[in-house]
């Protein structure tokens, strides 16, 4: 069976709400996000953590906001998944990445929460 990422064409696992409805997402009926495309869910992921609201983040913080602790049970994991994958580290600041390595950040993010493309 598929994940839900990859079933809702949401390769992040976005919540549902205004944000995602702006960006023409329903709701799956559990809560999440669900897009018409792939490529409609991963530009919502980018845009999301490209925001003014997660641009002075530390990648650290802003992972504990993404996938707070109530939704992730490996923070920790996450984080070096993360940082690993994107080539990375916790104390870089989102709004001070450029847009490829912020990309490498929503692949790795995305590899976690469980898309395949």
């Amino acid at each position: 069976m598929a994940s839900r990422s990859c079933r809702n064409n949401n390769p992040g696992n976005i919540r549902f709400g205004p944000f995602t409805a702006k960006r023409g997402a329903v709701d799956d009926g559990e809560g999440y996000a669900k897009f018409a495309t792939p490529m409609q869910g991963l530009a919502a992921m980018f845009d999301l953590l490209a925001s003014e609201s997660y641009r002075p983040l530390m990648l650290v913080d802003a992972i504990k906001r993404y996938a707070p602790a109530a939704d992730n049970n490996r923070p920790k994991e996450y984080l070096e998944y993360v940082c690993q994958r994107a080539g990375t580290s916790p104390g870089w600041v989102l709004g001070q990445m450029d847009p490829f390595q912020l990309l490498r950040v929503v692949e790795a993010m995305s590899r976690f929460e469980g898309w395949r493309a």
